[in-house]
Order: structure tokens, then C-alpha cells, then sequence
């Protein structure tokens, strides 16, 4: 495979995290990787030669955001290699820093697309795309970098790209099923968790699976069907998990630190899951999607307030966020996939950090 990227790889900085003999430091190992994630978004949609306006908008573009998804995707991948020195060289970096800004990509398209349904007006501290350049000029954006996604993703390996596309398509009918319950306040809150695991949980999914798959070709070991649904499960809870979080903080956190907007939910009709427990208290609730339909603005700001007073409400939804965290199967997994300890105790951290966080 062709490097993407062609600048010089500090081999010795990358190669030294098996030489860390605590989580801590790993961490920071991870953390630091995001320079190198940046690079390869860059030159995976560098378009300079191909629409002025394209790449105005994607010079616009913040790709620097929490970088989530690729660093879980480098501790997963790492904890299976972390004893094949043979293969860390180049072509394995590329590879490995490829798929992270793959995955990145993915998520910064959604988003793209998800301001627009949202009418939000902010993203990572600056006008939303579409706010910037039109709704036009966001979602043929936003289509194109899906379309790379899918296309360099190819280049990997068909079967990433398979997953990806899979992926990105339970996303679509995520936000299907939110657009279908805008304004619903009668949602139970199990149809709740399935729009989270369509819109989020399935990307973590993906990752995770695609993680397992490359380990399993550098390791050779044989790639486990069984172990891969356990892994698809598993991970998709957690980006559950972290999404009942973005709910709570969309009420609890101000606008500065969440770099988007607060309140953005109620206010574009969305049900958000503190909401949810806040109307298990009232029998009749269509007064309440009245209100809502005909005054989102002084409906959102009524129920924040409300919501704020009540801190079993943010108990509750941090409580209900921990049940999908299921550590003890991330455990055995990592055992299973022969994960050293100070890999299972960094993926663990990071699980931990998707509910334990305040943006």
C-alpha cells in the first residue's frame, strides 16, 4: 500500500510504547499521536486541485476535535501487537495512522451533515459548516468526505470498508428514527438507546471490529467470528454510554467549554434522555409536546431550568450511562485477544473517560 503521507515517521517516539510500564504514560503516548492523525486527515482530503470551493470549506474545517474514536482504535490495535517488534515499522505506521484519520473523517462528515439537521449554529468553537458556506455547500461537503472515507478506507482493506459502509448506513437510519420522534414525549427508553446505538454506537463498533481484524493479521492469529460479535456488542454500548453523556451535558456544561451549543436538542425538538426521566413524573404529557411544538424556545428554557434543579436527574442518567459500560467483559475480551495489562488498564481509563468527562 502506498504511503499517504509522505514525510518521516520518528520511529524511535512511536516504537517506545512498549517500552511504558504504566497506563499513565501510554496515555500520553496516545494522546501525542494526534499530531501524526492531523497529518494524514490533511493529506487524505487534501483538494487543492479538484473544487476552489472545497477546499475553502475543508481549509474551514476542524478535524482537531476530542479524537475519540482513533485513539480507542490505537490502544485497541497496540495492546495486540505490542510484542511484534518485527512489524513496527513504516508501512505499519502508515497503515495504522491511515485508519485513524479514516475513522476520524467519518465522524467529522456526520457531523456535518447532523448540524444541519440539528440547526445547530456552532461546531468545535466556530460557525457550523453550513452556517459558514449554505446548507448546499455542508452537504455535498459532507458527502464527499463520506465517499473518501469509503474509498481510502478500500485501499486498507474491502472488508474495513465494508464495515464502514454498513456503519455509516445504521447511522442514517438512526437519525431517521430521531427525525420520526422529534418532539415525542411519550418515548420509552429503550427506543431511545436504539437511535444512540444506531448513531453512535455502531462507528464504535465498527472500530472496534476492524481493531480485532488487524491485530488478528499481525499476530496471526485466526480472526474469531464469535469474538468479533462479542466486540461489536460490547463497544457498541459504549458509545451508548457516551452519548447519554452528551445529553447531560447539553443541559449541565456551558457553551465555552462544550465549543457547540448547549440547549441545541430541546430546541430542534429532540428527546434527549434526562428529559425522558424528567416526564416519567407527569401522567399528562401532552400539554407538555403542545407547549414544545408551538414554543421550543420558552419550552427548552423552562425544562433546563427545571432539569438543573434536579440532580437525581443527572444521577440518574450518569447511573444509567455506567450499565453499558460492562468492564468486566471488556476484561475477558482483552484477556481472549491476549491484551497485556498495562493495554486492558489504558482501555479501560478510556472507557471510563467516555462517561467520567465534562465535553
Amino acid at each position: 500500500m502506498k504511503s499517504l503521507v509522505f514525510s518521516d515517521f520518528d520511529l524511535d517516539f512511536l516504537n517506545e510504547f512498549q517500552n511504558m510500564n504504566n497506563s499513565r504514560d501510554l496515555m500520553l503516548f496516545i494522546l501525542n499521536l494526534k499530531d501524526y492523525t492531523l497529518k494524514y486527515i490533511k493529506g487524505m482530503v487534501d483538494f487543492t486541485n479538484r473544487n476552489w470551493l472545497v477546499k475553502r470549506i475543508n481549509d474551514y474545517m476542524i478535524y482537531s476535535g476530542k479524537m475519540v474514536r482513533s485513539s480507542f482504535f490505537y490502544i485497541f490495535l497496540l495492546g495486540m501487537v505490542c510484542d511484534l517488534k518485527r512489524y513496527w515499522d513504516q508501512n505499519f505506521w502508515d497503515k495504522v495512522f491511515k485508519l485513524g484519520a479514516i475513522f476520524e473523517l467519518a465522524h467529522s462528515a456526520t457531523l456535518v451533515h447532523d448540524d444541519i439537521l440539528d440547526g445547530a449554529k456552532k461546531r468545535r468553537g466556530k460557525p457550523a459548516v453550513h452556517i459558514k458556506f449554505g446548507i448546499d455547500g455542508a452537504l455535498i461537503f459532507g458527502d464527499i468526505l463520506i465517499i473518501s472515507v469509503l474509498n481510502k478506507s478500500y485501499e486498507v482493506d474491502p472488508l474495513y470498508s465494508k464495515l464502514l459502509m454498513e456503519a455509516l448506513e445504521n447511522m442514517c437510519f438512526g437519525e431517521v428514527l430521531q427525525y420520526q420522534n422529534k418532539y415525542n414525549v411519550y418515548l420509552e427508553d429503550e427506543e431511545y438507546f436504539e437511535i444512540l446505538y444506531l448513531k453512535t454506537g455502531v462507528l464504535f463498533a465498527a472500530i472496534s471490529v476492524i481493531a480485532y481484524h488487524l491485530g488478528c493479521r499481525y499476530t496471526t492469529t485466526s480472526f474469531d467470528n464469535d469474538t468479533a460479535r462479542v466486540i461489536y456488542d460490547l463497544f457498541s454500548k459504549y458509545g451508548v454510554a457516551f452519548q447519554i453523556v452528551d445529553d447531560v451535558l447539553d443541559y449541565f456544561q456551558d457553551e465555552k467549554i462544550l465549543k457547540k451549543d448547549s440547549n441545541n436538542d430541546l430546541l430542534s425538538g429532540r428527546i434527549t434522555y434526562p428529559l425522558i426521566l424528567l416526564m416519567k413524573d407527569f401522567k399528562n404529557k401532552s400539554r407538555f409536546k403542545n407547549l414544545w411544538l408551538k414554543n421550543p424556545s420558552y419550552f427548552s428554557k423552562v425544562v433546563t431550568t427545571e432539569i438543573r434543579k434536579r440532580k437525581d436527574l443527572l444521577e440518574n442518567s450518569i447511573k444509567k450511562s455506567e450499565e453499558f459500560l460492562d468492564l468486566k467483559y471488556l476484561d475477558i475480551i482483552s484477556e481472549k485477544i491476549g491484551m497485556k495489562d498495562i493495554f486492558r488498564d489504558s482501555l479501560r481509563f478510556f472507557v471510563n473517560s467516555l462517561v467520567y468527562r465534562n465535553y
